[in-house]
């Protein structure tokens, strides 16, 4: 690939798709297209990848503030700050060749959270576990 020469090496691409790859509505043929596409993409360029670059690709659901510009309620979607996270995670961590759903992010860290909770373990995970959970939503 051509554009691999002008990122560093352990360097790293991040994409963005969108829900209607997985959750199409009515009307949402060519993006549901389009985003399937992006992220059949990304599985197999992270194969071909030198230099241990990664490429990925954030599939977030509809964005509140995004719904609201469109006169929708925000409530329906996630706050940008939250959607912004899985770019984090993405950018820094060592993930390749994956479509991040900032939500699946989000549940990781409600289970981790909750399974840390001595009352509520129900991972039953030992309180000596050291468990990595980015980003902390």
């Amino acid at each position: 690939m051509i554009v691999t020469s002008i990122i560093s090496d352990r360097g790293s691409f991040t994409l963005t798709t969108g829900v209607l790859a997985r959750e199409p509505i009515p009307g949402s043929a060519a993006l549901s297209l389009v985003n399937g596409g992006l992220e059949g993409f990304v599985r197999a360029a992270a194969l071909e990848m030198p230099r241990s670059i990664r490429i990925n690709v954030i599939s977030p659901p509809w964005v509140s503030e995004t719904l609201e510009a469109m006169g929708q309620d925000g409530a329906n979607g996630m706050p940008a700050a939250k959607v912004a996270l899985a770019y984090v995670d993405s950018l820094e961590g060592e993930r390749s060749g994956e479509i991040i759903d900032p939500r699946s992010l989000y549940l990781l860290n409600i289970s981790i959270t909750l399974s840390l909770t001595p009352e509520i373990n129900l991972l039953n995970i030992p309180k000596s576990a050291k468990i990595k959970a980015k980003p902390a939503l």
